[in-house]
């Protein structure tokens, strides 16, 4: 639960700051510009924004505490990792209600690299976890994902086999260009 809490406080305090240069504005000028009514629309939905995030957070506490324990555990045993492409295939294509693709549905097979502890006990051989996932990539960035690039992961060093618990955060295209995964 605080781990969800300290997400969702994160715009309270943008919200707040914003709250304080709308007042020091306010007080300065003797008609409100169009900024300033811009400023008071982005404060006010900061504040509804994390108004619905907390009690998002408050319900899942509440109503599944066992779900919110799990993923706060979860949160703990997380460790990054950069992996290795090894195959890739596109399964499935997902499109938006107007007919544009927008996402391709990859399977990968990833070889994680191996951590200093792993490599010095198999030698240079060895490599790190091996993983079969199947993520969905936009559209955009599905032609940069190719045999030999690196993604980098986040994976549950509890279980580091479990391909369930592999998440992309990037991508290091050929180039040396790192890209977001979403």
């Amino acid at each position: 639960m605080s781990v969800l809490l300290y997400v969702t406080s994160l715009c309270f305090f943008p919200t707040l700051v914003g709250i304080v240069f709308l007042v020091a504005r306010l007080a300065r000028a003797a008609e409100p510009f169009d900024e300033t009514v811009l400023l008071a629309a982005l404060v006010a939905m900061g504040v509804v924004g994390s108004a619905i995030g907390m009690q998002r957070s408050w319900k899942v506490a509440r109503f599944h505490p066992g779900r919110a324990r799990e993923h706060a555990a979860l949160l703990v045993r997380l460790q990054t990792t950069w992996a290795r492409v090894a195959a890739v295939s596109i399964v499935d294509t997902v499109t938006s209600s107007a007919g544009a693709l927008t996402h391709h549905v990859l399977s990968l097979e990833l070889e994680g690299a191996p951590s200093s502890e792993a490599g010095y006990r198999q030698g240079a051989g060895g490599g790190g976890p091996r993983w079969q996932v199947r993520w969905p990539v936009a559209a955009s960035l599905s032609g940069y994902v190719v045999p030999g690039i690196w993604v980098g992961v986040a994976y549950d060093h509890a279980a580091p086999a479990a391909s369930s618990t592999v998440f992309p955060q990037c991508l290091l295209t050929t180039s040396g260009a790192t890209l977001p995964i979403e």
